[in-house]
């Protein structure tokens, strides 16, 4: 995957979660801003490069499972 297409699906998971309903509860708002963090990590970032999105993926997932 090339750095142009990377972003352009990252700016596209972005849109498609500021599509959603509202988050109501404090654990889907949370859940919310670590995607809204996630998708705006940009190709060759220092977040990129650091591995943050491997790390915001792990908490969101034992996010989503209920841990």
């Amino acid at each position: 995957m090339t750095a142009g297409e990377f972003n352009k699906k990252q700016l596209q998971n972005l849109i498609a979660l500021l599509r959603r309903d509202e988050p109501k509860t404090q654990r889907e708002r949370d859940i919310f801003n670590l995607k809204q963090i996630r998708y705006s990590i940009r190709h060759g970032s220092n977040w990129y490069r650091y591995g943050v999105i491997a790390s915001l993926d792990r908490v969101i997932k034992m996010l989503e499972k209920g841990d």
